[in-house]
């Protein structure tokens, strides 16, 4: 898609609603995480104010460990997917 800056995904899946998020490389680095993240924080509060809103980020993924941190997320757990080990973060504004 032309201009196409990155995306932001919310699945609600069994009493919870996990946020994806991925800016592409050219656009990393100009706050258009932060605000996507911000954004999507508060369409899923507009949609689902009690649902649990969860994120998993992949380990040495430093800048989107940042990224949930500063926007009120706080580190819930570790798994691993696709033998990718990640840590897992809880909305907690």
């Amino acid at each position: 898609v032309p201009g196409a800056v990155g995306m932001v995904r919310l699945d609600k899946l069994l009493g919870e609603v996990e946020i994806s998020l991925s800016i592409g490389a050219a656009h990393r680095r100009q706050g258009y995480g932060g605000r996507a993240l911000v954004l999507a924080i508060g369409e899923s509060r507009s949609q689902w104010p009690t649902v649990p809103l969860l994120a998993r980020v992949l380990v040495g993924n430093e800048a989107s460990h940042r990224l949930f941190l500063n926007c009120g997320f706080v580190a819930d757990g570790t798994g691993v997917e696709n033998h990718k080990p990640y840590i897992r973060y809880f909305y907690s504004p």
